[in-house]
C-alpha cells in the first residue's frame, strides 16, 4: 500500500507514543492497515506486557451522518472521523480481521459510530468464547487521549476510539439501560483494558 501524509500523520502520532511498531499488517484490498505496538499494561512495571493495534486509514473516509448526528456535528460534539485502538495480548491475525471489519463496517453500512456505540455479531468474537458485540469507548489513557486530540483530516477532528468486548447479556443490558449500564459493570468487576477472550459475562 502507498504511504500518504494522512498515513505518514497517523503513524507519526503512535510512534511518538509508542516508538517503532512491532509489527504491521498492509492491506491490499482496502486502504486501512493495522500498526501493532508493544505496550507495558502495568504502567511501568514491566509485569504485564500486550499490544495495542492501531488502524491507519478508516479516517481519510468521512463516515455518513444522519441528520441528529449532523447536527450534533455542527455543534462539536462529535466527528464523523475515526481510528480504532484495540488493547490484546498478542497482535493475532484473528484481531487484526476483527478490526479492518470493524473499519469497513460505517462505509458497508451507510453509517457511523462512536463513543459508546456497539455493534453486535452474530455468531462468537472467537472459539469457545462468550464475547459477541463490540463496544467502542473514547481512550482513559492520557497517551492515547493527546493522539486523539491531535489527529486531524481535512479539517475534521478524529475520534479514537477503543475497542471491547460484550458478551450477549451485557449488549442486551447496554440496548435496555445505555452505556452508563456497562459503565457501572465494568467499574464492579475490575473490567480489564485488555482483551480477555475466555472471560465470562459479568451480567
Amino acid at each position: 500500500m502507498a504511504e500518504t501524509a494522512n498515513h505518514t500523520l497517523r503513524s507519526g502520532l503512535y510512534r511518538a507514543a509508542h516508538g517503532e511498531p512491532a509489527r504491521v499488517f498492509e492491506s491490499h484490498d482496502d486502504a486501512v492497515r493495522i500498526e501493532a505496538y508493544a505496550f507495558d499494561f502495568s504502567m511501568g512495571e514491566g509485569q504485564d506486557l500486550g499490544y495495542v493495534l492501531f488502524t491507519n486509514g478508516m479516517s481519510d473516509r468521512r463516515m455518513t451522518l444522519d441528520e441528529p448526528a449532523q447536527l450534533a456535528f455542527e455543534a462539536g460534539e462529535i466527528t464523523p472521523r475515526a481510528e480504532l485502538a484495540w488493547y490484546v495480548r498478542k497482535p493475532s491475525p484473528r484481531y487484526v480481521g476483527h478490526l479492518r471489519w470493524l473499519a469497513q463496517f460505517p462505509f458497508i453500512d451507510d453509517t457511523w459510530i462512536g463513543s459508546r456505540h456497539t455493534v453486535a455479531m452474530p455468531e462468537p468474537l472467537f472459539e469457545r468464547s462468550e464475547l459477541t458485540a463490540f463496544f467502542f469507548l473514547k481512550p482513559i489513557l492520557k497517551r492515547h487521549t493527546r493522539i486523539a486530540e491531535a489527529m486531524r483530516i481535512s479539517g475534521d477532528p478524529v475520534e479514537l476510539l477503543v475497542v471491547h468486548a460484550l458478551t450477549a447479556p451485557e449488549y442486551e443490558l447496554k440496548r435496555d439501560q445505555g452505556a452508563d449500564a456497562i459503565l457501572d459493570l465494568f467499574d464492579a468487576k475490575g473490567h480489564a483494558l485488555v482483551l480477555d477472550e475466555r472471560r465470562g459475562s459479568y451480567v
